[in-house]
């Protein structure tokens, strides 16, 4: 007896998981772009910043950073090795960049407000 491999009901389940697997995605932060720069020193948040303002902040005195279209990351430090401004800038929720001398972190947070809770 011949049966097909794949079933009409079978195209229907595949494609209904692809497109809920891709909502899921999306809705999770597959491509969210950060609201806020979070800056700490010594695990202590010391500044909040917006990140759709273009702006340069000096924090302790030796570590610059600049936000420019939405992104946001060391320009300056003090440190020897310059891991920090050579990394780049960060504009993700979830994003880290970190300057481990001067113990000064920058993550990227998304505030989003959930109007219901589910358990």
């Amino acid at each position: 007896m011949n049966r097909p491999l794949i079933k009409k009901h079978d195209i229907f389940i595949y494609a209904a998981s692809i497109i809920i697997a891709v909502s899921i995605y999306l809705l999770t932060g597959g491509n969210v772009k950060g609201t806020t720069g979070q800056i700490s020193i010594d695990g202590r948040i010391v500044k909040t910043i917006n990140l759709s303002q273009d702006a340069i902040f000096l924090i302790d005195e030796n570590i610059r950073f600049q936000v420019e279209n939405g992104a946001i990351g060391f320009i300056e430090s003090n440190c020897a090795d310059k891991v920090c401004v050579n990394g780049g800038m960060i504009s993700r929720q979830g994003q880290i960049a970190v300057c481990l001398p001067n113990r000064v972190s920058l993550t990227i947070v998304t505030e989003i407000e959930f109007d219901t809770i589910v358990y």
